[in-house]
């Protein structure tokens, strides 16, 4: 019997064909060395697809790229109560530019200033006999502060388009306040305020990329610390300084802002 050629084998009127033990092992061998290839395939364009999907998502946010953004803020609130007749307003609106870089795929580190304005007005009204209400005071307080410093934002990309943010920050904030009130008696007074300090913390955001350079982006919510030392100048007093902290997680709306961002790549 010679090896690796398949023998006839006669039963009766029937022939019939075996393989040889070398024959068998040879088609065995080749039906696994087809089944690693297309394994092996497989995984070479799953490779492939992962990482042009991957290309994809952090086109505009690969190493090296440059990113100039800015965020407003802006609200104009009215609360009045017939209950204990007075109305409270409050404005504020605030711009913060920044520049950052792509320290790699993904990850940007860059430098924030930030301007905020804003007017606190209360009214309290009395009340006449006839039901009629009467101005009674007035009080107005306004604040304008500055702040300047780093921050480091990771983008987590959830699609081509679209990718959620986490962005932690800390900066140097100067601050002025200034209040005055008066009533129809014919009483008054002001005061005027000063504070530094610094401010760190973490906040999330979301960022839409509708373009290969655009970026609109929004951020609710603030996780945070702040230290001020503030100086004080009452009408009729001696000048004062506090000092105060705060952590904790702020969802007021003053929080919500919403940026615009222009991407830069190499």
């Amino acid at each position: 019997m010679l090896l690796g050629v398949p023998q006839m084998m006669k039963y009766g009127n029937l022939y019939t064909a075996t393989l040889s033990p070398k024959c068998l092992f040879i088609s065995t061998k080749y039906k696994i060395l087809n089944s690693q290839r297309r394994q092996t395939m497989k995984k070479l364009l799953l490779t492939a697809l992962l990482a042009c999907i991957g290309s994809a998502a952090f086109a505009q946010t690969s190493q090296g790229t440059i990113v100039v953004s800015g965020s407003l803020n802006y609200q104009n609130n009215t609360f009045k109560s017939d209950a204990v007749t007075h109305k409270t307003g409050n404005r504020s609106f605030t711009i913060a530019p920044s520049v950052g870089y792509m320290l790699r795929d993904g990850l940007e580190a860059g430098m924030s200033v930030g301007y905020t304005s804003s007017i606190d007005e209360t009214k309290v009204h009395s009340v006449l006999p006839d039901g009629s209400l009467q101005l009674y005071s007035t009080s107005e307080t306004s604040n304008r502060s500055f702040a300047i410093g780093p921050y480091l934002k990771k983008y987590f990309s959830i699609s081509e388009k679209i990718a959620f943010t986490g962005q932690a920050y800390v900066n140097y904030v100067s601050a002025e306040y200034e209040s005055y009130s008066e009533n129809t008696s014919g009483s008054s007074g002001s005061s005027d305020n000063e504070s530094t300090g610094f401010s760190a913390g973490v906040k999330p955001g979301i960022t839409f990329f509708p373009t290969e350079k655009i970026g609109l982006s929004a951020s609710f919510g603030n996780l945070g610390y702040t230290r001020n030392t503030s100086k004080s100048k009452l009408e009729y007093v001696n000048d004062y300084k506090s000092t105060s902290s705060n952590f904790g997680l702020n969802l007021d709306g003053s929080t919500l802002s919403f940026g615009f961002g222009y991407y830069i790549s190499r």
